[in-house]
Order: C-alpha cells, then sequence, then structure tokens
C-alpha cells in the first residue's frame, strides 16, 4: 500500500490522465495502420500472400513481444523504460512511408510496430497493477479505450475522403501520425510508478541463449497446469479469437470485390460504427467487469462475436448489415479488451501478473501463426468469403457455450446479475 492516501490519489490520478494522453498521441497511427491491408490491395496491387502475411504478421509478431516479459517480470523499473522504447521502436519506420514503394517494407514496417504495440500491453497492466487500486483498474483502462477509439473514429473520417481524391496521401499521413507518436517520449518523462515493493531479487536472470528461448514457455506451461481457471480462460480466448482471426486476409477482397466500397464507406463502417459501439458500451464493461465472474462476462464477449460474423454474412445482401455488424464488433471488443487487457491483474490478484499477460499475448502470436493462413486457405479452396465468415461465427458461438458452461459448473444456482 502507498502510505498516503492523498499520495496514492495523487498517483492514481496522474496516471489516469498519462495514460490517457498516451493513447491520444498514439491513436491516430494505430487507426490508420488497421487500415493498411485495405490501402495495400486498393493503391499497391499487393498479392494475396502479402495480404495474408500483413494480416498474419499483427497477431503472430505477438510471440515476439512475449519474450519483452522478461525484462520487466518482477522488476518495475523496467516498466517505462519498456513502452519508451517501443513507441520509439514502433513510429519510426513510417518516416520512411513517404520515400518508400516497396511493400515488403511496408510490411516489415506493420510488424515492428505491432510487435512494439503488444510489448507494451504487460507493462501498462503492471503499472495498472502496482499504481491502482482493484476498482480503478477497469475505469481507467476504459477510459484509455475510449480515448483510442474515438480517435480511431474521427481521424478515419477526415482521412478517407482524402485517400479517396489523393491515393497517394496515406504515406504523408503515416510520416505525420508517426511524429505525433513519438511526441509520447516527452508524455512519458511525467510517468511515476511507485516501487517501494518491487521485488528485483525475484526478476529473469539471463543465463544463456537457450533458457531465453525456453524458459519463458516453461513457466507459461507450468502456471497454466496449476491454474485450471486460467487454462479454461485461454481455450475460450483461443477458439474465438481464431474465430475471428480467420476472416481478417478475406476481408480487404470481400470489401473490394463483393461490397465494392470506398475508403469512406470502409471507415464509416470500421472506424465509426465500431468505434460507437466500444465508446457507448466501454463503461458498461468496465462496471460489470469486478460485479460478474470473468466466464459469465466472457459468455458474452464471445456471443457478441459470433452475431458480428452472421450480420457480416447478410451484408451481402443489405449494406446497412455491414454498418450493424461492426457496431456489434465494437461492442464485442469493448469487453473483450478489458478481459484480455486486465486478465492478468484479475487472476494474479495481488502477485506480478506479467506472465499471465505474457501468455495471453503469446497465445494470440500462435493463433496468428495458423489462423490467417487457414482463412486464406479456406478461400482458395471454396473461392466463397461468406463460408469463411460462418466458420469464423461458429467458432466464436462455441466459445461462448463453454465459457457459458464454466459459468454454470462454478455456479449451480446462476441468476442474471444486474
Amino acid at each position: 500500500m502507498i502510505d498516503s492516501n492523498k499520495d496514492s490519489l495523487k498517483l492514481q490520478k496522474s496516471t489516469m490522465i498519462l495514460y490517457g494522453f498516451y493513447k491520444l498521441l498514439g491513436s491516430p497511427l494505430e487507426a490508420l495502420f488497421y487500415l493498411l491491408a485495405f490501402i495495400l490491395y486498393k493503391d499497391l496491387n499487393a498479392s494475396s500472400l502479402q495480404i495474408t502475411l500483413l494480416v498474419a504478421s499483427k497477431p503472430a509478431v505477438a510471440l515476439l513481444s512475449f519474450y519483452g516479459s522478461l525484462l520487466i517480470k518482477n522488476k518495475s523499473s523496467n516498466l517505462k523504460l519498456m513502452i519508451l522504447i517501443s513507441t520509439i521502436l514502433g513510429s519510426s519506420l513510417c518516416l520512411a512511408f513517404p520515400f518508400v514503394n516497396n511493400v515488403w517494407f511496408i510490411i516489415f514496417a506493420h510488424s515492428l510496430f505491432m510487435i512494439s504495440l503488444r510489448a507494451t500491453i504487460p507493462a501498462w497492466s503492471e503499472i495498472f497493477r502496482i499504481n491502482l487500486n482493484l476498482e480503478s483498474r477497469g475505469k481507467v483502462f476504459s477510459r484509455g479505450s475510449i480515448v483510442n477509439y474515438s480517435t480511431n473514429i474521427i481521424i478515419p473520417l477526415c482521412v478517407s475522403p482524402m485517400l479517396d481524391l489523393f491515393p497517394g496521401i496515406w504515406r504523408w499521413l503515416f510520416f505525420s501520425f508517426a511524429i505525433l507518436s513519438l511526441a509520447n517520449i516527452f508524455i512519458l518523462q511525467k510517468l511515476k510508478i511507485y516501487l517501494k515493493n518491487s521485488d528485483d531479487s525475484q526478476a529473469y536472470e539471463f543465463n544463456s541463449l537457450k533458457s531465453i528461448v525456453l524458459d519463458p514457455w516453461k513457466n507459461s506451461w507450468k502456471l497454466i497446469s496449476e491454474r485450471s481457471d486460467f487454462k479454461h480462460f485461454q481455450i475460450v480466448f483461443m477458439l474465438c479469437g481464431a474465430g475471428l482471426m480467420i476472416m481478417q486476409p478475406v476481408l480487404p477482397v470481400f470489401f473490394k470485390e463483393n461490397l465494392h466500397l470506398s475508403y469512406t464507406q470502409l471507415t464509416l463502417a470500421t472506424s465509426c460504427c465500431k468505434g460507437l459501439g466500444f465508446a457507448i458500451t466501454s463503461p458498461f464493461w468496465a462496471n460489470k467487469l469486478n460485479q460478474i465472474p470473468i466466464t459469465y462476462f466472457n459468455f458474452f464477449v464471445c456471443f457478441f462475436a459470433a452475431i458480428f460474423c452472421f450480420l457480416l454474412i447478410n451484408s451481402q445482401n443489405t449494406l446497412i448489415c455491414l454498418y450493424m455488424a461492426y457496431f456489434m464488433y465494437g461492442i464485442m471488443q469493448a469487453g473483450s479488451e478489458l478481459s484480455w487487457n486486465l486478465s492478468g491483474p484479475i487472476f494474479s490478484k495481488n502477485h506480478d501478473s506479467t506472465l499471465f499477460t505474457g501468455i495471453n499475448v503469446a497465445a494470440v502470436g500462435v493463433r496468428g501463426c495458423i489462423a490467417p493462413f487457414l482463412g486464406q486457405l479456406l478461400l482458395l479452396n471454396t473461392n466463397s468469403p461468406t463460408f469463411v465468415f460462418a466458420i469464423g461465427g461458429i467458432l466464436c458461438f462455441i466459445a461462448s457455450g463453454y465459457s457459458l458452461r464454466l459459468y454454470l459448473n462454478q455456479n449451480p444456482n446462476p441468476h442474471l446479475v444486474n
């Protein structure tokens, strides 16, 4: 505990404000990266392989980010440094976009950005555990996420008409937003972390290359073997995450070849509608996270993911379903990000949470090495995006049923929580 309630409140307030500014400055670049697959497919005529690798790189590079958690495990003094280095590495290559016309370089820059983005997650989760009380964590993360998604609504809506009128302007937009993201260097200088209870004696020791490669997996397997509740949590997210991930390499093709969307139409759905769904429901999810079991919480998350998939299928018949689908996706993601990002502190309680959060990141990487390529393979063999979407929806529905079963097993006399 922090010695003074006044100091505690001051630290919590400053953490909340700085996290909000960090999200505000970094979100424009992140929002533009989410449009990159469509930009490369439409403007640079990227091949199906390149699009699949681009999509797969986002989750797959999480395996590399997983090792970043070694640097901060039981070593609170490294938390800010991890975020600072990740911010610089993730943004710097975008400064070259106006001068480079190589698709593979852009894919590499995207991968480096995603590595950096994932690498900050365990660090921020641990900072929340140290600086914030239990009740504040969900609220602070939710507010930061609202800042993120509000920016993700405004930025794409502003730039999409420019992308339609001036096809090459996206290069300079990446350049400008990268500079804005790098301004976080100055924000992070103000971040304070309470270090009194830090136990560096338990920090990871780098003994050999073999131990660096294998120890995280051994520690992860040991934790999952000992904590059946966390193992079931991973199964739920693996099923639902795989369901959503197999759809990703198919979406640019579906949007261009089936729906014939402009950038403006695309961003209206994927940014505005999704962002509104996220922003409107995020406070509700934040309140419920500490009120209901995480298994019951995840049931709703996965169920909304399944609804998204089937609304997307019906968007071929009426475009309004596309906007409804992404509004539902925003609702789902508001809950998903809370559950996924804060599950480390939830399961670890008052102990170090970096291994729990690191396992979440690694699981995303495992899915990323398989699911996008499976989705592309299904598309090549069926030539039907809707078939791929249906498979994704079924996996999400199975995940929701599995999570509901876990909740019912834990609560023999269940009741709806108000």
